[in-house]
């Protein structure tokens, strides 16, 4: 009860964090988020060339601001989270500033790799550590900014833990699918079958029961200068079939 309880104010549940809280005893608060009232504010988000942001941040006695270099939109948010901690233990914010343009996603969350296969060369985002509806939604914005004049191709293994939403969660998605301007769409799993059932034609890559099949249709597919986001809850094991092209 004398820690302090850092929570995102634009979060549907912050009440029912906050209460919940309280009634653990916490009485030191630091919120982060877009409202001018938060504690660690974000002021604007500059979208640059080479898929950078520059974000502003207003932190209690001074304003900072800092690039965030090749990440997904929601960096911006965790970007806030992190202020957030190193303010409430008194570390140097501007050292923060400086060293956060160096930071790469890591391997399953997000990680660019280059590839060289049969010949050809792509890049794979690896963002098959897990997935769930606001994730894939914001991975599939990156692949649209990063991959913007290439063909885009999305491998999509189901979300987990969604209960009696899973159907209506994975369907919701090929909205996103058209709004990213996504090439192919190539699919394992049972809910991601009603996804692709779902789609146009235009969009359909493949549906595959297994990893093997699924790898041995990529391959085929798969042309040089091509991005290929793969995406998927823990057990889909799609970093299997990253593995092959590495």
């Amino acid at each position: 009860n004398s820690g302090i309880a850092i929570l995102n104010d634009t979060d549907t549940y912050l009440s029912l964090l906050k209460e919940s809280a309280k009634l653990s005893g916490i009485k030191q608060f630091i919120f982060f988020g877009k409202s001018k009232k938060s504690d660690i504010s974000l002021l604007k988000v500059e979208y640059q060339k080479n898929n950078k942001f520059k974000v502003y941040v207003n932190v209690p006695g001074k304003k900072i601001n800092f690039l965030l270099n090749n990440l997904g939109t929601h960096w911006i948010e965790n970007s806030l989270a992190i202020i957030s901690v190193l303010f409430a233990m008194g570390q140097d914010i501007q050292l923060f500033s400086e060293k956060i343009k160096h930071f790469q996603a890591i391997k399953g969350r997000g990680k660019l790799l280059k590839a060289t296969f049969d010949k050809k060369k792509f890049e794979i985002i690896d963002d098959s550590y897990n997935s769930s509806p606001e994730s894939l939604s914001s991975s599939m914005s990156f692949l649209h900014r990063y991959g913007v004049t290439r063909r885009k191709i999305c491998v999509l293994g189901d979300m987990y833990e969604l209960g009696k939403f899973s159907r209506k969660f994975h369907l919701s998605l090929k909205k996103d699918i058209k709004d990213n301007k996504i090439f192919k769409v190539y699919t394992i799993g049972k809910q991601m079958k009603n996804l692709y059932n779902s789609l146009p034609v235009i969009f359909k890559g493949g549906h595959f029961e297994n990893l093997e099949e699924l790898f041995l249709k990529l391959k085929e597919s798969i042309k040089s200068n091509d991005v290929i986001l793969f995406k998927g809850s823990r057990a889909m094991e799609l970093d299997k079939i990253i593995d092959k092209f590495k």
